[in-house]
Parts: structure tokens; sequence; C-alpha cells
């Protein structure tokens, strides 16, 4: 019996194994692209998500620059403060339920800030105006600590927006976002020099031709924000080769060291927790990424 003569003998058995082997291919295929896709669409769920709550932060740093001004610099006994009523928690309160999303370490982080937003707004609320300019030697150094949480988780959450926005976006936000953070420090140095006049640093108003890493006189404080940026530097290149956990770890390592650059400039006393987080991040960084 000829191949030819088997092929027409079993061809109804063979063509039921063919159109199982092909609907068997079919539905695999189709779950793979469905599990695919809904990881996708997590992702891009993840970044929206984080993203949302690093531009309230932004605003809320903004807002803490000025509440302090108007308590240090009143411009008349009658002005009232109400820079404390313009803090913004809207989208942390809608997307409460789900900060699960961030992972232990970033949750922990924005939970931390945003329960210090909401404790001075109360704070603030229950005092009247001359018992805020009465207690302001107290209410500004802690307003000052708020501003270096805000910010700096600010900067933490848009990185991770663009992680959780893949590969493609990673390379093509790059330059972009290297750029953000300089305006977002800018706003910050050009605080810092309101309040110290020793900082000596060029705002990029008043010259844009200066390269940002030499906007400081001091040689110390440019090597400690080109230090900040090259961190900044391998953390985008790490992204490229890190699971989530290990991108989430990563930032919180970048947020201790954000946190305790901009403490630096403040000229406010170290937290020791802050310092020592620093240097046993970088330890286990080191560790997962090696």
């Amino acid at each position: 019996m000829t191949l030819f003569d088997l092929f027409v003998e079993y061809k109804t058995v063979l063509g039921g194994i063919f159109i199982g082997c092909a609907t068997i291919t079919g539905v695999s295929l189709n779950i793979a692209f469905s599990r695919r896709l809904q990881r996708q669409t997590e992702r891009e769920n993840y970044a929206s998500f984080s993203s949302a709550l690093a531009s309230e932060l932004t605003d809320n740093a903004d807002n803490l620059i000025d509440l302090y001004f108007q308590i240090s610099h009143p411009s008349s006994k009658s002005s009232r403060i109400t820079g404390y009523k313009q803090f913004n928690t809207l989208a942390y309160e809608e997307l409460l339920q789900e900060i699960g999303r961030l992972g232990p370490v970033l949750s922990f982080m924005v939970v931390d800030v945003y329960g210090e937003i909401l404790k001075h707004k109360a704070l603030f609320q229950a005092m009247s105006n001359d018992e805020i300019i009465e207690n302001r030697d107290e209410l500004l150094p802690d307003i000052q600590v708020l501003l270096v949480k805000a910010i700096t988780s600010s900067i933490v959450m848009y990185l991770y927006a663009d992680y959780m926005s893949g590969h493609k976006w990673l390379y093509a936000i790059r330059p972009q976002r290297f750029l953000w953070v300089e305006k977002t420090l800018d706003t910050f140095f050009h605080y810092v020099g309101k309040t110290d006049c020793d900082l000596e640093f060029i705002l990029q108003e008043d010259d844009q031709d200066v390269p940002f890493l030499k906007r400081f006189k001091a040689p110390e404080k440019r090597k400690r924000i080109k230090h900040f940026f090259a961190a900044l530097e391998t953390v985008f290149d790490q992204f490229h080769r890190v699971d989530s956990w290990q991108a989430q770890i990563i930032l919180r390592g970048l947020s201790y060291e954000t946190h305790n650059m901009l403490t630096e400039f403040l000229d406010l006393s170290p937290d020791e927790y802050y310092v020592l987080s620093e240097k046993s991040y970088a330890e286990i960084i080191h560790n997962i990424t090696k």
C-alpha cells in the first residue's frame, strides 16, 4: 500500500487531527496574545497612575515654595496666609485603593509624603494667621523637609512612569526627562537662592547658554549635582535590563540619594535614617543588578 493509499484511507482521521492541531495552535496563540495585551494594558495603567501622582506632587512642591515665602515674608500683618489651601491630593485620594501597584517600597514613599501634606494642611487650617507667624521658626523647616520629599517623589514617580511605558519610550523620553529634571531643580535652586545668598547659582532665565552642571560657582556643589545626574544616567541604563520589582528598588535608592542631596543644598541637618538608607540601597542595587 502506497503512502497515497494510506492518506486516502485515513483522510477523515488525519483531517480531524490536522483540524485539532490547528485549533489548539490557534487557541494557544490567542491566549498568548491576550496575556501579552493584558500585560501591556497593565503597564500603561501603571504608567498613567504614576504620572498622575508625579504631576500632583510637582504642583504641591510649587505650592510649598509659595507657602514658605508667605510665612517667612508676609506682605503685611493683615495679609492672609492661604498657600496651604492650594495643596492638592485629589489624584492620590482617587488612586489610593490601587497604591499597591507601585510595589511596597514606592508605595511607602508616596503614602509618607501625602500623609505629611495632609497633616500639614490640617495643621495650618487649625491655626490662625497670627499663630502661624508666631510659630514660623518651627514651621518653616518642616515646610522645607516636606518640599524635599515632594520634589524627590515627583522625580521618582515620573521615572517609574517612564519605565512602565516600555523600552521604546525610555529611549525616546530620556533627553526630555533630563531636561525636566533640570527645570525642576532650577526652580528648587531659585528658591534656595532666595533663602541662602551663598548658593551662587545661575538661573536658566538669566543665562540659557550655561550648561546646568556649570551653573554652580562652588566646586563642591557642582560636584554634588554632577554625581546626582550620573546616578540618573545609571538608572536609565539599568531600566533596560531589570524587572519591575528591581526597578522599584533602584528608584527607591535614587529617592534617598535625591532627598539627601536636596537636604544638603538647603543646609538642613541630614537625617541619619536617609543617609543610612542611601548606603544600604546602594548595596542592594549592586547585588540585584550585577
